[in-house]
């Protein structure tokens, strides 16, 4: 009689399971020699047995129907089948005589009603351990979920603590992908250059490349990172570290939007032509989106220009492009009204550092407020379990309710661990909002245009571009340093710039004045494109009168309204210190009426 030897491992994992494999095969080459058994074959396979559908165990299974062997040796019964398919499969194919003989060196097998009686129940015992092993691990896994445990691998950013069996701070990755994350949510980083970032710090694959860019969309839209879970459709609260906060992982989705491209084809289009600006905003006409486009003439002169898709067919859009050098000046202009220089941010931070003191005695019942909030959340939890356990809403929908209620505990909780280390909840976002405001100083400063855009699109939303003017809805609180700010004293450059741009204006009042006729216009409106193009603007922005043939009532409105609007910011007599104290208290006002909705909040 010949004999097939089987040997399985239910590891798939290679460099785990080779060694008893290798281990079972000498076992039963030993049994075999010993027993005088021939073996024609030997079939090792690493894969579960606990449901059908192993390969080499059904190709050593077609080679028995064809006689090539008429027995099987294995280490026990439990390598041959641990599901009633393959093991009622065994069975059969002894009852019809394919298969003579089984031989084990752990369990005694006969061909007889009684011996194959035993083997079937030998055959339940493996399933009945499968399934009692499977219970046993949900029941552990439901376990560590209760307590915050995430049951996973460990994320980038996180290793496994053998001790606690729980994920706790990556000591070299940790704060690089919390860079990159928070990074990606204010617009300073593309998902190209998280790739190189995560690359550069030492994040690859096994085979030593830079992660793809599935691997990085997951990890922005992966909950674990600011404290939470999904278990099965379920959000659950994590007992780790958070890397980020709530709303820095909101802004990052935010930015994602519904359609994530895998290669950003805009951006890789602006960089080639060389445009300083991209996602400029919507045409204030039609509504549709701004879209770029580059020039080259045969001389080599490049023009680059913004316009309107023209995409609308119920509109007859009659928007005029514009050119980058003149759109340049205005974005600079708009991020002017809030760039606050170092000494005005220090003063800022002081200002802050002063309310936080004076407002330590009434933590206590912001605190009590918080677990109020707490504690109803958590009867509206079971509330929502008793309408789920009797039927009256279905899984999905109890999902959905739960996973709502669950993000906002974990921002109570935040705001209550921030409180409780002595940090005011309103004090993080502010001070991070003035950190904004001094880096496009900085920015303006450096005459950086790629990075003075970015500032804009983190300050201010809706843009809109009309009449090839831009403009922009400030969020809070930059537009209470909008108001404020624009009236501080500037650095002595940006001073004798705007005594230059006075003098051109003046230039052209006289002359229109003096009844200059067409010479007057031409010149006027030679000075206004100049204003238009100057590269630093701080005083109010004037009227944008390009292409038109401008009158002398043109310039004196013009020259009027730039004066009342610097009036009303700066009264007579006022200084730099007193006007830095009205913006700061009208901000402190506004962030004590919205002090619970700004904890966490990162601009």
């Amino acid at each position: 009689m010949q004999y097939f030897i089987y040997c399985r491992k239910s590891s798939e994992e290679e460099d785990r399971q080779m060694l008893s494999i290798d281990a079972q095969l000498r076992e039963l080459r030993d049994y075999a020699t010993k027993n005088q058994l021939e073996v024609i074959e030997e079939f090792t396979e690493a894969m579960t047995a606990k449901a059908p559908g192993r390969r080499v165990f059904n190709e050593m299974l077609q080679e028995l129907k064809k006689g090539k062997a008429q027995g099987i040796i294995s280490w026990n019964p439990d390598r041959l089948a641990r599901n009633s398919k393959d093991g009622g499969e065994i069975i059969y194919l002894t009852d019809r005589g394919i298969i003579k003989d089984l031989k084990f060196p752990t369990y005694l097998y006969d061909d007889s009603p009684h011996g194959k009686f035993n083997l079937s129940l030998a055959f339940g015992f493996s399933k009945l351990f499968v399934d009692n092993l499977s219970l046993n691990v949900k029941r552990g896994l439901r376990e560590k979920i209760r307590r915050g445990e995430y049951p996973g691998l460990p994320p980038r950013g996180y290793v496994n603590d053998m001790k606690t069996r729980t994920i706790i701070a990556h000591n070299e990755f940790f704060e690089v992908v919390k860079s990159g994350l928070e990074s990606f949510a204010l617009g300073l980083v593309s998902v190209n250059d998280l790739r190189q970032k995560f690359f550069k710090a030492g994040m690859q694959t096994k085979a030593g490349n830079p992660l793809s860019h599935t691997t990085i969309r997951e990890m922005l839209t992966n909950p674990i990172y600011y404290g939470a879970f999904l278990w099965k459709g379920e959000l659950c609260k994590g007992s780790h570290k958070p890397m980020i906060s709530k709303e820095t992982f909101d802004k990052i989705q935010i930015r994602l939007g519904k359609k994530f491209r895998i290669i950003d084809a805009s951006e890789e289009r602006r960089l080639e032509k060389g445009f300083l600006f991209n996602e400029l905003g919507r045409c204030g006409e039609c509504g549709y989106g701004i879209t770029r486009e580059y020039h080259k003439k045969k001389s080599g002169l490049e023009f680059r220009y913004y316009k309107c898709t023209k995409k609308s067919k119920t509109c007859n859009c009659k928007q005029k492009a514009i050119n980058e050098k003149d759109l340049t000046p205005q974005i600079e202009d708009l991020v002017s009204q809030i760039a606050i220089d170092d000494e005005k941010y220090k003063l800022s931070i002081a200002k802050i550092q002063e309310w936080k003191k004076e407002e330590q005695g009434g933590l206590s019942e912001q605190i009590q407020e918080l677990e109020n909030k707490l504690e109803n959340n958590k009867i509206k939890l079971d509330k929502l379990l008793d309408l789920h356990l009797d039927g009256n809403i279905d899984s999905e929908i109890y999902k959905a309710k739960k996973n709502k209620v669950t993000e906002e505990n974990i921002e109570i909780q935040t705001k209550i661990d921030k409180i409780q280390n002595g940090t005011s909840i309103w004090v993080e976002p502010l001070t991070n909002a003035l950190k904004v405001c001094n880096q496009a100083h900085h920015r303006i400063v450096q005459r950086d245009f790629e990075q003075i855009f970015q500032s804009l699109k983190i300050i201010g939303s809706n843009r809109v571009l009309f009449d090839q003017v831009l403009n922009v809805q400030l969020a809070k609180p930059f537009c209470f340093l909008s108001k404020g700010y624009s009236g501080l004293s500037t650095s002595h450059k940006t001073n004798l710039q705007n005594k230059e741009l006075n003098t051109m204006l003046e230039s052209g009042v006289q002359l229109a004045e003096s009844g200059g006729g067409e010479a007057a216009n031409t010149f006027c409106k030679r000075q206004t494109l100049t204003l238009s193009s100057a590269l630093t603007v701080s005083q109010p922005r004037q009227p944008h009168l390009a292409g038109e043939a401008v009158s002398r009532s043109t310039w004196l409105s013009a020259q009027t309204e730039g004066k009342v609007a610097k009036g009303k910011v700066r009264a007579a007599g006022s200084s730099d210190s007193e006007l830095l104290s009205g913006v700061m208290s009208e901000w402190y006002r506004w962030s004590g009426s919205n002090r619970h909705s700004l904890a966490g909040t990162r601009f």
